[in-house]
């Protein structure tokens, strides 16, 4: 039980981490006809410990898991007979996570970037956010990526937050808000209020509720809900997906306890943390 339990935990906070070391071009930015605000997200949970042991645990509960996994991926569990787990996650997770993103934000957004894999580099992140801005537009920010809370862990390496903090301030770039899966994310929102942003979340300690979330997050503040009103209903929309999925696994269910779900509820902060979608705020304005 304690083995398929971690398999799962694992499964959820690495399902959109897609292996890839090369370096990438970014997505090319889609641009659409109408909205204020451009959109950047940032997908990237490679860290290298998926292993034999992970692998082997799948393999005992595999008929489990690929029901569960083609139910959230909308994949037909025909398609993923024979892989590995690593490989499932790398060809279906991640392009999932992108495309539910960039479903939301058409017709909501003037442009839409992500990256991910090897385009997932802090220095593309910043000319992404220097290219929105300088057209005007107010950048939102959307990160699933691994955090020890001071840093953030790009394709190419560990970033301080204080570092890009401090060039957004001192470039003046229109970043507005931020929505991060990021684990021990909320010790650095104060960081990010020194950049100006007017709204930003984070979990306090480590986040096991980050599959729905991000996505669910954007439906709803780009809905008409406050930042931080969005910010709750996500967590609690993945909440009722992880019982719904239960009843194939009951181990989901321990994702649910009392601590995790302390170290997972999502904080927020910024100058206006009830920042509504249509104002049009950031360090540039």
């Amino acid at each position: 039980m304690r083995a398929t339990a971690v398999l799962l935990l694992l499964t959820v906070v690495v399902l959109l981490g897609c292996g890839g070391d090369d370096p990438v071009a970014p997505r090319e930015p889609v641009v659409y006809a109408c909205g204020p605000a451009g959109l950047i997200a940032v997908v990237e949970n490679s860290d290298g410990e998926r292993g034999s042991a992970l692998e082997l645990a799948f393999e005992m509960r595999r008929p489990q898991v690929l029901q569960v996994l083609g139910g959230i991926l909308g994949v037909d569990t025909a398609a993923m007979r024979g892989m590995l787990l690593n490989d499932i996650l790398e060809a279906y997770g991640e392009p999932w996570m992108i495309g539910e993103l960039e479903k939301v934000a058409e017709g909501r957004y003037t442009s839409f970037c992500a990256l991910t894999d090897g385009s997932a580099r802090s220095s593309i992140l910043l000319d992404s956010i220097r290219a929105m801005s300088s057209r005007g537009l107010a950048v939102d920010l959307i990160f699933d990526l691994h955090s020890d809370g001071p840093t953030l862990l790009f394709s190419d390496g560990r970033a301080a937050v204080a570092d890009l903090a401090a060039v957004i301030s001192r470039e003046r770039l229109g970043v507005r808000a931020l929505y991060q899966t990021c684990c021990h994310a909320a010790t650095a929102i104060a960081t990010w209020e020194t950049a100006g942003l007017a709204a930003v979340s984070g979990a306090p300690g480590v986040n096991n509720i980050t599959l729905y979330s991000p996505i669910a997050f954007l439906r709803t503040w780009t809905g008409g809900a406050r930042f931080s009103d969005a910010v709750d209903r996500a967590f609690n929309i993945e909440l009722d997906t992880l019982r719904h999925y239960s009843t194939i696994m009951p181990e989901l269910l321990w994702l649910m306890s009392d601590e995790n779900l302390a170290s997972s509820r999502q904080r927020c902060g910024g100058l206006k943390p009830e920042l509504l979608w249509v104002e049009k705020l950031g360090t540039g304005s």
